[in-house]
């Protein structure tokens, strides 16, 4: 898909985009002065706005845990000065604003939650009469596509924020059609931990859980409304056929299989415990879900194409024109961690190192 162009150049939106937005994801009207060229925020739109952008020209400051994501990901090795990003703008290094820090940047856009903790979030920047515009977390399609085109009207690139949404409905579309020809297979149930001490699952309900489902897969814990920590007692009942760890936390396969409480676990014994790719956003967003979707689509289903390894480094040099190295693909596919596990030499170089 050639898409460099557009994506690394300023282009119109195309024909059918529709209006830009002119109102956040709360209904309050966007700042009057667009594109903002001073923005600061708390959540994973810095991961966006850097891909819009090409850079960090137009933020003024960002959360220490946002910050923390692109530096030790493959998005820090695209924009190495988001290492210089001012990360005092929360209080708790998340999502508390430091009202003080963030005045005497002079943002001309504050981007925050909305609808998460609003009056420890929300109100004290609203209190100072910062220019605020809400987001909401992503939980669909149509949300990821909505803030794309919202961070695309406040950072003066409509075009290249609908070439990435293009780029995003041409990718699942693909391996939508992919999946439809796995006549009669059955979807394995899947169980993502997003921590594993205590045991918390992906639960139904969450974007993170629907993403399994279009992946091919079927959510172990779609039966929990809400995230919260389960008993090893109830893994055995869910017994489910695939495990996968959170990318970032310090679990790996081989704790469980070593571990006496989860070998009766199918996953376990038939050594399908996965610890999810880093990416540069945890592989998830515009950019990188369609990649995690691949990525376990070919773990659950190993008759299919295997083309992740590749779409990955294509991934990297048709947004960010960036070439990823052998060593760069094995860090972020957690190869060494999940080597011993099944169906996982398809992800790995062809010559080991």
């Amino acid at each position: 898909m050639a898409l460099l162009g557009a994506l690394l150049a300023g282009v119109a939106p195309p024909a059918g985009a529709g209006e830009p937005p002119a109102r956040d994801q709360r209904g309050a009207p966007l700042p009057a002065s667009l594109p903002a060229h001073k923005m600061v925020t708390f959540n994973s739109a810095l991961w966006m706005l850097l891909t819009l952008d090409q850079g960090t020209d137009r933020v003024a400051g960002a959360s220490a845990s946002t910050v923390r994501v692109v530096t030790t990901g493959l998005l820090g090795k695209a924009f190495p000065q988001a290492a210089r990003v001012p990360d005092t703008v929360a209080a708790d290094g998340f999502f508390l604003p430091n009202v003080e820090a963030i005045l005497a940047l002079a943002p001309d856009a504050v981007l925050q939650w909305v609808g998460r903790n609003d009056p420890a979030y929300l109100a004290p920047l609203e209190r100072a009469g910062l220019p605020v515009v809400g987001l909401r977390e992503n939980q669909s399609d149509a949300d990821y596509i909505a803030t794309a085109r919202l961070l695309g009207t406040l950072s003066g690139q409509p075009g290249r924020a609908e070439a990435l949404v293009e780029r995003y409905q041409a990718l699942y579309a693909a391996l939508a059609r992919d999946l439809a020809s796995l006549v009669g297979e059955r979807r394995p149930k899947v169980l993502y931990l997003w921590k594993d001490r205590p045991l918390i699952p992906i639960g139904g309900g969450s974007f993170y859980g629907a993403l399994l489902e279009r992946s091919g897969g079927e959510n172990a814990a779609a039966s929990l409304s809400r995230w919260g920590a389960v008993t090893m007692e109830q893994i055995l009942v869910w017994n489910p056929d695939v495990v996968l760890l959170f990318c970032c936390g310090p679990a790996r396969p081989q704790a469980l299989y070593e571990d006496p409480a989860w070998r009766a676990v199918r996953a376990v014994r038939e050594r399908r415990v996965y610890k999810v790719p880093m990416g540069g956003s945890r592989f998830a967003d515009l950019i990188e879900g369609p990649l995690f979707s691949r990525w376990l689509a070919e773990l659950l289903h190993p008759g299919l194409p295997s083309r992740l390894r590749q779409d990955l480094r294509e991934t990297y040099r048709a947004i960010y024109g960036l070439t990823l190295s052998d060593d760069d693909l094995d860090r972020t596919l957690h190869a060494r961690a999940n080597a011993l596990s099944a169906h996982y030499k398809r992800f790995l170089r062809e010559t080991p190192p």
